[in-house]
């Protein structure tokens, strides 16, 4: 004969059919329909297999079994929403994820290629830098060239003009002593003359040549681009406070 814990039993089993449905809607639904169904086969089956039972006692008995059913589908329901509820919060998670890799990922690579093209500029103007620093160390060296050329020039007059002062002075002398030792003097004089101009001549040339790779190299330097950039970027950097990323 059926007692009530053979039919919390069948209850069970029969509710533990409905236990995976995922739809919360259709799964509800459902869970009402098998509760109907089991409540009329049970009323059949304590009917026949318990006739003995008066209306009272089978009235209480369905109240019990109800309840049973009202709180296995709860538990059902409840772990069925929980189980939804973890599945949906992991979809939240891992599109989260995904959003912030895929934006992430993006400004990375973007970032790194402004890295990329600030290493080139800082390259390219050093670069500049060099070739500038080697153009100004150039343009020292050919003015202490023209300083020592000029300091030549300046000594090479001050000789002549002491040989003219000694030719003034042999002049005012008299005999043929003089006049032999003047005539030698005339002609030491003409020869250290001719030197002289000579070597005049010679660092006039030096001179202007290097005066004209001097100006030369100037106008290779404003003419230059990198030269161009190197200023503008020294005046941008003067007057902009630094950036840092």
């Amino acid at each position: 004969m059926l007692n009530i814990s053979d039919l919390k039993t069948d209850l069970q089993q029969k509710f533990q059919a409905v236990d995976s449905i995922e739809v919360p809607q259709k799964y509800i639904s459902d869970l009402h329909k098998t509760i109907k169904t089991l409540t009329k086969l049970l009323k059949i089956r304590i009917r026949t297999d318990m006739p003995q039972l008066s209306i009272n006692q089978f009235k209480d008995t369905m109240t019990e079994l109800i309840k049973i059913s009202k709180q296995m589908a709860d538990q059902i329901l409840h772990k069925q929403t929980q189980s939804l509820q973890e599945t949906q919060r992991q979809n939240d998670l891992e599109k989260r994820l995904l959003f912030l890799e895929e934006n992430v990922g993006s400004q990375l690579k973007e970032l790194t290629q402004q890295n990329i093209d600030l290493q080139n500029q800082l390259d390219s103007m050093l670069r500049v830098k060099e070739e500038f620093e080697n153009q100004q160390l150039k343009l020292k060296e050919i003015e202490l060239q023209n300083k020592q050329l000029k300091h030549e020039k300046d000594q090479l007059k001050s000789q002549n003009s002491n040989l003219q002062s000694l030719i003034r002075q042999l002049k005012e002398e008299k005999g043929s002593k003089i006049e032999k030792k003047l005539k030698t003097l005339k002609e030491e004089v003409s020869h250290v003359s001719l030197d002289y101009q000579k070597k005049l001549e010679e660092r006039d040339t030096y001179i202007e040549r290097l005066e004209k790779e001097l100006q030369i190299v100037k106008s290779e330097l404003e003419m230059s681009e990198d030269y161009k950039m190197l200023t503008q970027s020294s005046k941008k950097l003067s007057k902009s406070p630094e950036k840092q990323f």
